[in-house]
C-alpha cells in the first residue's frame, strides 16, 4: 500500500479518536479502584500487544538490537521513562480531575510540548515552517488556558476545602502528565539508528518503528505496573480482582 499524506492524515485521525475514547470504558469497572484498571491495561496496552505486533513482523529482534548502538538504546530508556512517567501521572490525573476537563489540560499540553520540542532540537525545519506552525501552538495552548480556567470555575460551585486541595493537586498532576508527554515523540526521535538497522534488514517503515514503540514500552510497563502493585499492596484489595463479574472489568481496562 502506497503510503500519501491522505492515508496519514487519516491514520492520525483515527488514532486520535481511539485515544479520546480508551479511558471511556474504565468507568464501567465499578467494583474495582485505579490500581486494578491501571495494572490490567498497563500489561496489555504496553507489554502484550506492542511485542506481539513486533513479534509478528520483526524475524529478528535480536539482530536489529545488536545493531543499534548502546547510546541509542540509553537515550530511548531515558525518554521511554520521561513517557512513562507521563502515563502514570495521566492516570492519576484523570482520576483526580474526570475525563472531560483532564483529558483537555493533558492532551492539550502534550500536544502542544510534543509538537514544539523535536522542532526546536531538529535542524531541518525551516523558519518558515516554525511561522506556520507556532501561532497554532499558540491558539491550542490557549485553549488549555481556558480548560484550565473551566475547571476553576467549576471549583468555585464546590466551596469545600477537600474540594480545592483536590483540584489544585489535579491541576499540577496533569500539567506534570502533558509536559512529559513529549519524551515519547524524542524517544521516537532518539530511536532513528534503531529504524535504520531495521530497514537495513529489509523491515518496513512500520515494522521498524513498532519496534521502536515497543522497546519504549517496556519502560512503561515497568513503572506503571510497579506501580499499580505498589498500590494494590498498600490496600491489600488484590482480592478485587475476584469479585464475580470481574471478567467483565478485565475487557474494559484492556480496552
Amino acid at each position: 500500500m502506497q503510503n500519501t499524506p491522505a492515508l496519514a492524515l487519516g491514520m492520525i485521525l483515527l488514532g486520535g479518536m481511539f485515544q479520546a475514547m480508551f479511558m471511556v470504558p474504565a468507568k464501567w469497572a465499578k467494583g474495582w479502584k485505579f490500581e486494578h484498571i491501571w495494572l490490567i491495561f498497563s500489561f496489555f496496552c504496553f507489554l502484550l500487544f506492542p511485542w506481539l505486533i513486533v513479534r509478528a513482523c520483526v524475524p529478528d529482534i535480536g539482530a536489529i538490537f545488536a545493531a543499534t548502538s548502546g547510546r541509542d538504546l540509553l537515550l530511548m530508556g531515558l525518554y521511554g521513562t520521561g513517557w512513562a512517567l507521563a502515563a502514570l501521572s495521566f492516570g492519576i490525573g484523570i482520576s483526580l480531575m474526570g475525563l472531560s476537563l483532564g483529558f483537555a489540560l493533558i492532551f492539550g499540553l502534550s500536544a502542544f510540548v510534543g509538537a514544539l520540542a523535536p522542532l526546536l532540537v531538529s535542524t531541518a525545519v525551516s523558519r518558515e515552517k516554525m511561522l506556520a506552525i507556532v501561532p497554532s501552538l499558540m491558539l491550542m495552548l490557549a485553549g488549555v488556558a481556558l480548560c484550565s480556567l473551566a475547571g476553576k470555575w467549576q471549583e468555585k460551585q464546590d466551596a469545600a476545602s477537600s474540594s480545592r486541595g483536590r483540584y489544585l493537586k489535579g491541576i499540577l498532576v496533569c500539567a506534570f502528565s502533558g509536559l512529559m508527554g513529549a519524551t515519547g515523540n524524542l524517544g521516537f526521535m532518539a530511536g532513528g539508528g534503531m529504524v535504520a538497522a531495521g530497514r537495513a534488514q529489509g523491515l518496513s517503515v512500520f515494522a521498524a518503528n513498532s519496534l521502536v514503540l515497543a522497546y519504549l514500552c517496556l519502560f512503561l510497563f515497568a513503572l506503571n505496573a510497579a506501580y499499580s502493585l505498589a498500590l494494590l499492596w498498600q490496600h491489600s484489595s488484590f482480592r478485587l480482582f475476584l469479585l464475580d463479574g470481574s471478567a467483565r472489568y478485565f475487557v474494559f481496562a484492556m480496552l
